[in-house]
């Protein structure tokens, strides 16, 4: 493999994400609002328009040629032929053609149902868009360089984050402890806790690069 991203794939007709439903036990559909690890996988390209997926969600690269009905599934540990396929461009779109069978993947009943290896030609079903990742975005630790400590969501992020662990647990990585999003409390005038579901201002921030 020369190159790999972090991707999500983003359906045309439907505008949502592809997942690896139920931690890739399940075929892949477009069902999702929202990039989380399910709907994030490693990209590897052999060249420039060869490629296979690795999925998050279980370490498994996508298949297509599961029991004949060929739907997508992350359920292999090395990518042989049903396991990579060939990018099309389509208008700022793309589609992607199994190489075990020459089809193009579908979403579905406009994506209602699973992914599938079954299309002679590509239309709007078959068309999607790469949306890259940054491929730390589901697992980050905060060292402070005050101390050298990394920043932990102390009792499984019910107390205030505070720097002071040596090693990394689930505790000192990015909503891991909890699974809620980091808030800047009071409008940055208390201490900094793990207790949001959803994104606002307050929980927003900005890295900066030195």
């Amino acid at each position: 493999w020369t190159k790999a991203y972090t991707v999500a794939l983003k359906s045309f007709i439907n505008g949502k994400f592809v997942c690896a439903e139920n931690v890739g036990s399940q075929p892949l559909i477009a069902n999702r609002d929202a990039i989380g690890l399910w709907e994030t996988f490693e990209i590897r390209f052999t060249n420039a328009q060869t490629f296979a997926l690795k999925s998050h969600a279980n370490g498994k690269f996508v298949s297509a040629g599961n029991g004949g009905n060929n739907l997508l599934i992350a359920n292999k540990d090395q990518a042989a032929v049903w396991e990579t396929f060939t990018l099309v461009p389509n208008y700022g779109t793309f589609g992607f053609k199994s190489n075990g069978n020459a089809k193009f993947v579908a979403a579905e009943e406009a994506g209602s149902k699973s992914l599938a290896a079954n299309r002679n030609a590509l239309d709007v079903w078959e068309m999607f868009s790469l949306v890259y990742v940054w491929p730390s975005v589901h697992k980050v630790a905060i060292k402070a360089l005050v101390n050298g400590l990394y920043v932990c969501a102390e009792n499984a992020g019910k107390q205030s984050l505070i720097a002071n662990r040596g090693q990394i647990g689930p505790w000192e990585t990015k909503s891991h402890a909890n699974g809620k999003l980091v808030t800047a409390e009071n409008a940055g005038h208390d201490n900094l806790i793990a207790n949001r579901d959803k994104p606002d201002i307050w929980e927003r921030f900005v890295f900066i690069y030195l």
